[in-house]
């Protein structure tokens, strides 16, 4: 068994619907959105892009197991009650009733780990539960160590030709019958790429009525935008990113409510990540994820808030896209 820890940098990832699985290890560096040489490699962006991170290289299919030793432990909790929650909540809905159409409230919720526990066997759980998601563990040492399953695609394509998707509304595959806020939801979402491709004066083409996906135990509703441009995916993935399913509209009045309201720092949760080279490139937004200590497992949720919202569904919500990591972690 081959062993890394904290101090290596290195990153295993599986895409949608395969059963591979790859490691790519070395130096990751840190770069700017405006990076013109082409990347070949792996790349990561903290929530507002302040932070990106590339590592060089072409990933490896693994054969062996792998063991992860973790040393630090986590800061203080960031937990928020339900009561909190609910609080805050109540403090989005009424910016929407005012000032913005949607804002996306999120936190975290912490999950003890086991004493031995080894990370990579969660992954390797999270790959064969969740094979239809972009599947990651990356560690890049001094800044943090996370893992997470994401159904949600930012840019994905190769040479001219791509796609991105909008991806809102969230349901219990119990009970999948779609109400106004969450069409209004996805409506918000779509609106939103079209306008901004539309200003990039980028070629596209998409479904008129979204179609219903699940990932994991939750539904949601989706539509695919088919692209074709000249654009290179860095300047595609700051055109589009951050999507009002993980930050809101107008954009930039909803970036500055959240910030001041949501009360934490993000870190690379709904940020973006993924493979890119100059042949294809799969960039995915950084939902269903978890921060990753010695002791605890921090999960990031998260949901969109309207003026139609109410507080306990939204945190029932929460709770349920939660369970998409909990019941690989219980």
């Amino acid at each position: 068994m081959t062993e890394l820890s904290e101090l290596d940098s290195f990153v295993f990832y599986q895409t949608p619907n395969s059963d591979e699985i790859f490691l790519l290890s070395g130096p990751w560096t840190k770069i700017d959105m405006n990076v013109n040489q082409p990347l070949n490699g792996f790349i990561i962006s903290n929530s507002d892009k302040s932070a990106i991170y590339f590592l060089e290289g072409k990933g490896e299919v693994i054969s062996i197991p792998y063991k992860v030793n973790l040393n630090t432990k986590s800061p203080s909790n960031n937990n928020l009650k339900k009561e909190q929650y609910l609080n805050k909540a109540q403090v989005f809905i009424e910016a929407c009733e005012k000032q913005i159409d949607k804002a996306i409230l999120s936190r975290i919720k912490s999950n003890v780990v086991k004493e031995g526990n080894n990370p990579f066997n969660t992954y390797l759980q999270i790959c064969k539960s969740y094979n239809h998601s972009f599947n990651y563990f990356f560690n890049i040492p001094n800044i943090g160590t996370w893992m997470g399953a994401t159904p949600e695609i930012l840019i994905q394509g190769n040479e001219n030709k791509c796609k991105t998707v909008a991806l809102a509304g969230s349901k219990s595959l119990k009970d999948v019958i779609w109400n106004k806020k969450e069409l209004e939801e996805q409506q918000f979402v779509m609106n939103y790429i079209k306008d901004k491709l539309d200003n990039a004066k980028v070629t596209y083409g998409y479904n008129q009525s979204p179609e219903t996906i699940t990932a994991g135990n939750i539904a949601h509703l989706k539509t695919t935008f088919n692209i074709e441009t000249d654009k290179n995916p860095l300047e595609l993935a700051n055109i589009l990113h951050p999507t009002p399913a993980v930050c809101g509209l107008p954009q930039k009045e909803a970036q500055e409510f959240i910030k001041k309201n949501e009360g934490y720092d993000r870190s690379f949760y709904t940020g973006f990540l993924g493979t890119i080279n100059t042949a294809s490139y799969n960039l995915f937004v950084n939902l269903r994820c978890m921060q990753i200590f010695k002791n605890e497992n921090w999960l990031y949720i998260g949901g969109g808030i309207t003026a139609d919202s109410v507080p306990d569904k939204e945190w029932e919500e929460t709770e349920l896209k939660a369970q998409t990591l909990l019941n690989i972690l219980d």
